[in-house]
């Protein structure tokens, strides 16, 4: 008998001790000092503002600017990324200066596939931005600021802006099914995508679009007239006149080119 009570003693204060051993983990859990906070970027601007400078857009016309990159000063390299310096084919003579930024972006025009004919959007595509160093009449030398992805000789410049983060309108409205827009691609023309993503829809500024409103996505359920099927939300954060950029915040399931946009009103 005092074999059994000594093994069931033994055996309640094991129980006791990983009970208390747990508790005051969760107590120096609780006592901890919260964590540091990372830094945003090294430039000291909020990611979320990077993030959506990098975000794809969607275009009638291809942009105007006439200023590309050439080459690296490492002769053969097509790509460059962060840190590398590249030659601007415009300087002084197109007022170019020491310490503009520009987005350097590409054009990416592509086919419907059922048509086989050139599609009505162009994506634009932005590899990131660069600030000029050095100024010649007819050429400059500009470093890479930040990369969104890798740079190409050809690549287009324009002059940059850092987008303002916008608030989600609050409160959020309710979707218009009355009126529905199209999303039009995802980036890189991604056909479908997904929450915490960017994606495009052809709606915009001339369509009473602002940053910050919020959109249902959805499909018809048995054809055009049929129920609705919410698939996921999102929160505009650029817009253009025919166009805006939106942030996918939460999905159901995969989003694709064609699926329909509801604007919250």
């Amino acid at each position: 008998m005092r074999t059994r009570h000594s093994q069931s003693e033994r055996r309640r204060t094991r129980t006791l001790d990983r009970r208390g051993g747990a508790l005051l983990a969760a107590v120096f859990l609780l006592m901890a000092p919260p964590a540091q906070a990372q830094p945003a970027t090294d430039a000291g601007k909020p990611f979320d503002a990077y993030r959506v400078a990098c975000a794809p857009q969607a275009v009638r016309l291809a942009p105007s600017g006439t200023a590309r990159l050439q080459a690296s000063l490492m002769p053969g390299r097509r790509q460059f990324g962060p840190g590398d310096t590249l030659v601007v084919d415009a300087g002084a003579n197109q007022d170019v200066a020491v310490d503009q930024q520009y987005y350097v972006r590409r054009v990416l025009p592509g086919m419907d596939r059922k048509s086989g004919q050139k599609e009505l959007w162009i994506h634009v595509h932005t590899a990131g931005w660069v600030r000029i160093t050095e100024v010649y009449p007819t050429s400059a030398l500009a470093t890479v600021v930040h990369a969104c992805d890798a740079f190409e000789s050809g690549d287009l410049l324009e002059p940059f802006v850092l987008p303002t983060v916008p608030a989600p309108m609050d409160p959020p409205g309710r979707p218009d099914y009355s009126a529905p827009g199209q999303v039009l691609f995802g980036g890189d023309r991604r056909t479908v995508s997904g929450a915490s993503n960017f994606m495009v829809i052809d709606r915009g500024s001339d369509h009473g679009v602002k940053p910050g409103q919020r959109l249902t996505i959805f499909r018809r359920l048995a054809g055009v007239d049929g129920p609705v099927n919410p698939i996921a939300e999102a929160t505009v954060m650029l817009v253009l006149s025919e166009s805006a950029t939106i942030l996918i915040d939460r999905s159901l399931q995969g989003i694709f080119v064609g699926d329909h946009v509801a604007l919250h009103r």
